[in-house]
C-alpha cells in the first residue's frame, strides 16, 4: 500500500524521536572500521536514543567502552554471527553466539545458509534452530532476555524464498518460545541482476509481514528487521507501517520495538531528517 502524503504526515506526528530511536540499529559492519569509528557509533546512538550493531571481533573493547562512559540514551548492542556469507558451520555460529554474548552483545543477528535453504529447507531450519536454542538456553541460565534475528540476505532470494526463510524464522520463535525477527539484508550482498535492490525495500517488509502477522496473532514473540540502504525518515515511517507498527487509524502501536527494527549506519541522518520534517 502506498501511502498518502497526509497519511504520511499523520504517521510522523504520531511518532516521537524516542520511539523511532528504539527501532533504529545504528550500524557499522566494514571490517576496517577502527576503534575510533566504533566509538563515534556509540556517541551518535546514544545522541539520538539507538542500539549499535558490530562485528563480534570488536565487542570485548566496545562493551568496555560503553560501560567506562555516561551513555544513558543507548540502548543494546547487537553482534552480527556468520556474517555476510551464513556458510560456516552450525558449531561454529553456536559458539561464535556463545562468545557474543558473553562478551556483552543483547542480541544477535545469525546470517542464514542459503545454500541448505535451497537444498533442504529442514537443514536451513536445524541451523537457525540450533543457534536458537543455544540462546534460549543462554537466557534460562543467566535470567537474560537475549533476542535473535535471521538475516535472510534477499537480493539472492525469489519472492517464495524469502517467505519461506520468514516462515523458517516464525517457525523456530514459536518452537523455541525465543524472541526473534527474520532480518532482510547484510547490507554486504551483490546480486548478479543490477536492477536487484541490495538492501531493505518497502515491498520485502511487506511480504515479510504477511508470513509474520499470523505467528504474532497467536503470540509467537518474531518480527521483521529491515536492514541495509535505509536513510530517508519517510522510507522508515513506511517500513514501519507495513510492519505493523500502526492501526488502521494510523495510531502508533506500543511496543513496537519488539516487533520492527530499521539496521542501518544512516541512523542519525534518519533521526535529523525526521526532525527537520516536522520539527520534533
Amino acid at each position: 500500500m502506498k501511502l498518502s502524503e497526509e497519511q504520511l504526515k499523520t504517521l510522523f506526528q504520531n511518532l516521537s524521536p524516542e520511539t523511532l530511536g528504539s527501532v533504529i540499529e545504528h550500524t557499522l559492519l566494514n571490517s576496517q572500521a577502527t576503534q575510533l569509528e566504533l566509538e563515534n557509533l556509540c556517541k551518535e546512538a546514544d545522541e539520538i536514543g539507538a542500539n549499535i550493531c558490530l562485528n563480534e571481533g570488536r565487542l570485548q573493547e566496545i562493551f568496555k567502552y560503553i560501560n567506562e562512559n555516561d551513555f544513558k540514551n543507548l540502548r543494546k548492542i547487537v553482534a552480527v554471527i556468520g556474517f555476510p556469507l551464513g556458510a560456516t558451520s552450525t558449531e561454529i555460529k553456536i559458539f561464535s553466539a556463545l562468545c557474543s554474548m558473553d562478551s556483552g552483545a543483547d542480541e544477535i543477528d545469525m546470517v542464514l545458509n542459503i545454500g541448505y535453504l535451497r537444498d533442504d529447507p529442514n537443514k536451513c531450519k536445524e541451523d537457525i534452530l540450533a543457534v536458537a536454542q543455544t540462546v534460549t538456553e543462554f537466557n534460562k541460565i543467566h535470567s537474560s532476555n537475549k533476542i535473535l534475528k535471521v538475516i535472510q540476505e534477499n537480493c539472492y532470494l525469489s519472492d517464495d524464498e524469502k517467505k519461506l526463510a520468514s516462515r523458517i524464522t516464525a517457525e523456530v520463535a514459536q518452537e523455541t518460545g525465543l524472541h526473534m525477527f527474520a532480518k532482510t539484508s547484510t547490507g554486504f550482498g551483490k546480486p548478479k541482476d543490477p536492477s536487484t535492490a541490495i538492501g531493505a525495500t518497502v515491498s520485502d517488509v511487506t511480504l515479510m509481514y504477511e508470513i509474520i502477522k499470523p505467528f504474532q496473532k497467536q503470540g509467537v514473540l518474531v518480527g521483521i528487521k529491515a536492514a541495509g540502504g535505509v536513510s530517508d525518515s519517510a522510507i522508515a515511517l513506511e517500513m514501519m507501517f507495513e510492519a505493523g507498527c500502526f492501526d488502521e487509524n494510523l495510531k502508533l502501536l506500543p511496543n513496537i520495538s519488539n516487533i520492527f527494527r530499521i539496521g542501518t549506519s544512516a541512523g542519525k541522518k534518519i533521526m535529523d531528517d525526521f526532525k527537520q520534517r516536522f520539527k520534533k
